[in-house]
């Protein structure tokens, strides 16, 4: 993953977007991602939700026939610990744009004390073949 060093980066604009109820299998995949660790370095993060990312795209191209095109992996600050948001940007056969999304919260408890020093980091995620 690549961070994104300023917004313009990133005011690309998906139109017609449709989830097709992949959100909720995004999420789902998320919520079990941290709950058996303590103390995560934000380097901890990033490697954990890279390779769940990388094999959520994978299998999207293969069991739905899409293409990946593009996304987000944004991390805020809030008082709870840190925020995340995945947006991923998919055409499928017919170039019908589908965006998957999914947000998380990963517990303060979890953390390592100020693993994350600026309030918000955004970075693009990369195809992963």
């Amino acid at each position: 993953m690549k961070k994104i060093e300023n917004s313009r980066e990133t005011k690309k604009v998906y139109k017609k977007t449709n989830n097709f109820g992949m959100k909720q299998t995004l999420e789902e995949i998320l919520y079990c991602l941290f709950e058996s660790y303590s103390n995560l370095s934000l380097e901890e993060i990033l490697n954990k939700y890279e390779e769940t990312i990388d094999n959520f795209i994978l299998e999207s191209i293969e069991y739905e026939n899409l293409k990946y095109i593009a996304g987000t992996l944004t991390l805020t600050k809030v008082r709870e610990g840190i925020k995340t948001n995945i947006e991923c940007y998919f055409q499928d056969e017919n170039n019908k744009w589908i965006k998957k999304e999914a947000e998380d919260i990963i517990k303060k408890k979890l953390l390592e004390k100020d693993c994350m020093k600026e309030n918000q980091i955004k970075y693009e995620i990369d195809n992963p073949k």
